[in-house]
């Protein structure tokens, strides 16, 4: 783990400061099984120079392992919109957080600022896209393994489990107001049930019993507020960055 923390700290553009890693994926879900790839999620604070001049880099990102690295300033913005792949980064459990800069730890201790019924928006909203990438058909730019899956069962599986996955997680969050990232036993099996072929036999299945899922979270009552909030937020970015160039 210490060779992948210091492999991600080399991606980091000259000057900056890797301020927060997670392990995200499988891992991060209770889902992985022995063939599980590990994906890594960071942030970073540019070099002052790059963040006040002309060229700051907000996004690095390379494969094997996938690693993808984004500036505080583009975290916080995707965050805001609720964007799962990067709110889940700021409710990581603690055996797949690998750790942070002091420069972080407001935003983790002040995390729920970010949490907002916008996720009802953004959580069908994926779901709803995973649900038309796993249809048999569309196999452009899958890798091999992909491809298998669509020919032994007809549609992609493991897209079909991305899909109630989100679901399991958005509907969680809308209920309750608790981003939980690790998911319970119970779904854990069935998310795996679903990625073997076992619990939906044919496409159509899987598409109607999706949709049904999707449509009680469009309706389901939440306890988060209508929106984040940005005000806070934006004042932790400023007190943030304002530290981090006057620290250099």
């Amino acid at each position: 783990m210490n060779e992948t923390i210091a492999l991600c700290r080399g991606l980091v553009p000259k000057g900056g400061l890797l301020i927060h890693l997670v392990r995200t994926g499988s891992h991060a879900y209770g889902t992985n099984t022995p063939q599980s790839d590990s994906d890594y999620r960071g942030i970073f604070l540019p070099a002052p120079s790059d963040l006040l001049g002309l060229h700051h880099c907000r996004h690095v990102e390379q494969k094997d392992p996938d690693v993808v690295l984004k500036g505080l300033d583009e975290f916080v913005r995707l965050a805001l919109l609720a964007n799962p792949n990067i709110l889940e980064q700021l409710f990581i459990d603690d055996e797949n957080f690998l750790g942070e800069e002091g420069y972080f730890a407001l935003f983790r201790e002040h995390r729920k600022l970010f949490l907002s019924q916008l996720a009802r928006r953004t959580y069908t909203g994926y779901a709803w896209g995973q649900l038309q990438k796993m249809q048999a058909g569309h196999t452009r730019d899958l890798g091999a393994k992909r491809k298998e899956l669509i020919e032994r069962f007809g549609f992609d599986t493991k897209n079909c489990s991305h899909v109630f996955r989100l679901i399991m997680q958005g509907r969680h969050l809308l209920e309750t107001g608790e981003l939980r990232v690790r998911l319970g036993p119970a779904e854990v099996a069935q998310l795996k049930s679903i990625r073997s072929g076992e619990l939906f036999k044919t496409l159509s299945e899987a598409r109607y019993a999706a949709e049904q899922e999707i449509r009680k979270i469009e309706s389901v009552k939440s306890p988060l507020p209508e929106e984040p909030d940005r005000e806070r937020i934006e004042a932790l970015v400023v007190a943030t960055q304002r530290d981090w160039v006057r620290e250099r």
